[in-house]
């Protein structure tokens, strides 16, 4: 690897973004037919090289037999198989204020399904123990995400119709203003 190369085998980051508190990359990755992938590199670590392994691997699943045994796969973090998932939008790590329950859960969403996950890391940073809860799932094609200088986030997509349209993304029991 050139030393200039900083990381490869990515096969579609769809969003990627740095968790404003720690520093951490994490990227939605779009798979091809089976799996799509959050990778989360971590800051602290001084990453370098890194290899997210496409084309040989797909989410933990090997595509190439013949490369598999190959050192320095940096797999992913968590896999979602299809068809629960059709296209990973990757989002944000919640730090706004006015959810407090959410800070420090990671938000991504799929582009067909209208699927919006609030992801929980119950473990450790070296024995990480997700829990993934489906949020809400809304008549819209998730595309993005976006987060405002508070630490807020909302939900980007179209309709059928193709209106653009941007949510706020809050508890139920949360004040709107």
């Amino acid at each position: 690897v050139r030393p200039e190369i900083w990381a490869f085998g990515l096969r579609n980051p769809w969003r990627y973004s740095f968790d404003r508190a720690t520093g951490d990359l994490w990227i939605g990755d779009v798979g091809d037919h089976k799996y799509e992938a959050i990778h989360i590199v971590r800051m602290d670590e001084r990453p370098a090289n890194l290899n997210f392994g496409w084309p040989v691997w797909e989410g933990h699943h090997c595509r190439q037999a013949a490369h598999c045994r190959q050192p320095g796969f940096d797999a992913p973090a968590l896999v979602f198989p299809h068809p629960d998932v059709c296209a990973l939008i990757g989002g944000y790590v919640y730090r706004g204020r006015r959810a407090p329950e959410w800070r420090g859960h990671y938000f991504a969403g799929d582009l067909c399904s209208g699927a919006i996950w609030k992801i929980a890391n119950l473990g450790s940073r070296q024995k990480p123990a997700w829990a993934i809860d489906l949020l809400a799932r809304i008549d819209l094609t998730v595309t993005s995400f976006g987060e405002d200088e508070e630490g807020e986030l909302y939900v980007v997509g179209h309709d059928d119709g193709g209106n653009g349209k941007v949510y706020r993304l809050l508890p139920a029991d949360a004040a709107y203003d």
